[in-house]
């Protein structure tokens, strides 16, 4: 049976005239096609004259049509983000390190922002087509009903409309009002005595998807946008570098030590020569043997060593010279912990008066808390007190001098501890001394004429660390661990004096927001020990030569992650959506589908229904060029707007001038 379809003359102008509408009959079992869409005014003897439409219009190249948009959109979708990817993965993939949920690349920051800029645009653009996809899907779901009695696949008018104001242009509001009119929400409850069709609900399923990975998408490319940041990077290299002329690794020279201690002259000698790793021969000039070297050192004069901190606050001997390539090396360092028991223990009344701390004169100032071990400082000597802590005495520490020998006082553990009083004029008052009152929360305690005491004690650690050089100058630890006692018992010896340390971080913590000065003697006391013990490392091959710095970028794993997935959704769903549309004109021989999917996607279909008049020309009502469907314009044609009365009620209605009441 082939359908016919013939519009009368009068049919799109007398729309308010109900007897123009008379029922269709129910049809018999054995012929309920066409029975909608098929329909003529003119006698029956009388054949209508046949259709003329486009060969464009044949179901399998509509079919084609949809395969092959989909497969373009997912192109356009994918294929930025595929380059984006290959960008920063691929082409830079040798340079790409991950540290801290962030990406470091060598990729340029413009290229970047560029192509998730190109993805967001293609998302923006790509959103009406899929929508259109899904329209042709309604279309075929619309044709099937309207040829099957009682299809449910029939939109109501109201139907037609939301499906028209969401296919034709999907946005948030008319996405809202298709679901109000879906769920009878509000005054939409009236209309929904008829369930909507299957195919219009998925599709404010599909808006309502693609709406919220579309704005995923550009909220996602904004958010690369500030968290991507040009940064120098390190290009790994292919050069092929000698790892062993490039000895950057400084290890304590255990071979020295081990042939000192077995030279047969150093047999008969002091057991603090034989310990002492050629650094105490038994003379006066033993200090010439060492001293020189870690002078150098500490004042970044020395030609191949210098003390560097890390990234943890350790200090480590590093190269005197600085390459322009990272590397990764190890290095013998020295990591410290300290903390004020001044602080901890005494408190000042604003009177002077101190519990923990009590003076019998000017001059001298007795610590009489229970941590300190009732210590005495005389302040009339110029000695200053400072010395390792014996483990013996349970935690208690007692100062009184440094009284060791060089190379014979050694740590005995390792961490091991080490406490000094620290003298300093940089927190006591201006023009006057304050007696027996605490600077903040420094720990230092001004008494008499000497300025500020504070009583310190530090953890000492010896660690063995594997670094990673970063030029110009920074140091990450990749590992560190406690080195042997041996270790520590060396670099004990060249823990310095407490004044040292004092008078190099003088007025640290009294400034809000500075470094403490526990913290600052922490650092100060970790490299001063590293670094007097300067002749006693060795150098050794790097670990591993990780490459150049280069300009790249640093991109948020977390940002770059739900951009990708957003973009790969969308991109996937469109080749779905485009895929589903070609099968839905599986089994249709009639061109009708893609007339019915213009109607969808413009309303000048039902325009025409309702004013116009169709063109002459047959092949034109099944234009691609909707307005092709219209006749001839004339001034006649121009409508007006407002109140009408139909029967007792007043509608607005628009209509042309000759049809005003």
């Amino acid at each position: 049976m082939k359908l016919l379809l013939t519009m009368p003359n009068s049919f799109c102008n007398t729309m308010s005239d109900k007897s123009a509408f008379k029922p269709l009959p129910s049809p018999s079992a054995r012929s309920q096609s066409a029975h909608i869409l098929s329909y003529s005014d003119a006698p029956p003897s009388q054949a209508p004259p046949p259709i003329v439409y486009p060969s464009s219009k044949s179901p399998s190249r509509l079919r084609w049509a949809a395969f092959a948009w989909a497969v373009l959109l997912a192109l356009a979708m994918l294929g930025p983000l595929a380059a984006l990817l290959v960008y920063i993965f691929v082409i830079h993939g040798y340079v790409v390190d991950v540290d801290g949920g962030v990406i470091y690349t060598g990729a340029a920051f413009n290229v970047i922002t560029s192509l998730s800029n190109i993805v967001s645009k293609v998302s923006d653009l790509a959103l009406v087509p899929v929508v259109g996809l899904m329209a042709t899907i309604v279309a075929a779901e619309w044709y099937r009903a309207s040829n099957v009695y009682e299809g449910r696949g029939r939109p109501t008018p109201v139907h037609l409309g939301a499906a028209m104001s969401l296919l034709g242009g999907p946005n948030p509001r008319t996405l809202w009002g298709a679901l109000r009119l879906w769920l009878g929400w509000g005054s939409t409850s009236r209309h929904s005595h008829v369930r909507m069709p299957k195919t219009l609900r998925l599709s404010i399923l599909l808006c309502t998807w693609l709406l919220v990975l579309h704005y995923g998408i550009s909220a996602l490319d904004q958010a690369l946008h500030w968290t991507t940041h040009p940064r120098s990077v390190v290009e790994k290299t292919n050069d092929v570098l000698l790892t062993e002329d490039m000895r950057y690794s400084r290890p304590f020279n255990d071979t020295r030590c081990a042939e000192w201690k077995a030279d047969p002259e150093n047999a008969d000698r002091a057991s603090y020569i034989r310990d002492s790793c050629g650094l105490q021969n038994g003379s006066n000039n033993a200090m010439y043997i060492d001293q020189p070297e870690g002078a150098r050192t500490l004042a970044n004069a020395s030609t191949s060593n210098s003390v560097a901190w890390t990234n943890q606050g350790s200090a480590i001997m590093v190269p005197a010279t600085r390459p322009n390539i990272s590397y990764t090396a190890r290095a013998l360092g020295v990591s410290a912990n300290c903390k004020s028991l001044t602080q901890q223990c005494v408190t000042c009344k604003t009177s002077g008066s101190c519990v923990g701390a009590e003076g019998t004169s000017e001059a001298r100032l007795w610590f009489t808390c229970p941590t300190l071990n009732t210590t005495s400082v005389n302040l009339d000597e110029t000695t200053y007190v400072d010395g390792l802590i014996n483990p013996a005495t349970n935690g208690q520490l007692t100062l009184s001098g440094s009284g060791y020998q060089y190379f014979d006082n050694l740590a005995q553990t390792n961490p091991f501890r080490y406490a000094f009083v620290g003298q300093s004029f940089a927190y006591a008052g201006i023009g006057d001394y304050l007696s027996g009152q605490l600077v903040g929360d420094t720990g230092f305690i001004t008494w008499g004429h000497q300025g500020g005491l504070n009583v310190v004690d530090c953890q000492v650690m010896a660690v063995d660390t594997v670094y990673k050089f970063t030029p110009p100058a920074t140091y990450t630890v990749q590992s560190s661990v406690p080195s042997s006692l041996l270790h520590a018992q060396y670099l004990s010896n060249f823990v310095p004096a407490g004044s040292a340390i004092t008078t190099a971080i003088q007025g640290a913590g009294t400034r809000p927001g500075s470094m403490t000065f526990a913290d600052a003697t922490a650092l100060e006391l970790a490299k001063r020990t590293v670094a007097g013990a300067a002749v006693l490392f060795d150098s050794a091959p790097l670990v591993e030569v990780l490459g150049r710095p280069v300009v790249g970028s640093t991109v948020r794993v977390s940002v770059l992650a739900l951009f990708c997935l957003l973009a790969g959704l969308f991109g996937l769903t469109s080749l779905l959506v485009g895929l589903l549309a070609a099968s839905s004109l599986r089994g249709i021989t009639s061109p009708f589908v893609s007339v019915i999917r213009q109607r969808l996607l413009s309303p000048y279909g039902v325009l025409l229904d309702l004013y116009g008049r169709p063109s002459e020309r047959e092949k034109d009502l099944m234009s691609d060029t909707l307005t092709k469907m219209f006749d001839d314009t004339h001034e006649g044609d121009r409508l007006v707007i407002g109140p009408r009365l139909e029967g007792r009620r007043w509608r607005v209605r628009s209509h042309r001038q000759e049809q005003a009441l």
